[in-house]
């Protein structure tokens, strides 16, 4: 399984195969920050990572 994150989102790097597969669209509030941030990535400090890594591993 692999994990994505922005450094406020974190989530699957399935989400894109059962969008385009299954039409599943992701969380209307994901898809808003995504749109705010105009769908681009920016680097992620450590801090954030770590965070982003803990929350993975609790579930």
């Amino acid at each position: 399984m692999n994990m994505r994150t922005d450094g406020e989102w974190v989530w699957s790097e399935s989400l894109a195969y059962f969008a385009d597969r299954y039409g599943v669209p992701p969380e209307p509030d994901f898809l808003r920050h995504m749109a705010q941030r105009q769908y681009r990535l920016s680097e992620v400090d450590q801090e954030r990572l770590d965070r982003a890594v803990a929350l993975i591993r609790r579930g």
